[in-house]
């Protein structure tokens, strides 16, 4: 369970896939998330995160 939203600078990140979990409860996760480009324009990016699941 998440309990607090992820964010990448100020953006919501929504998780889309989930990749591995190890021994130590970490689990490695994929994201995407919507900013403004520097002509204010809607860009998607995505980014990895590790979350503990401990």
């Amino acid at each position: 369970m998440i309990s607090a939203p992820l964010t990448y600078n100020g953006a919501a990140v929504t998780l889309t896939n989930a990749t591995s979990i190890n021994n130590f409860g970490q689990i490695v996760a994929q994201g995407t998330y919507t900013y403004k480009d520097a002509a204010g324009k809607d860009a998607t990016g995505t980014r990895s995160f590790v979350l503990n699941a401990a």
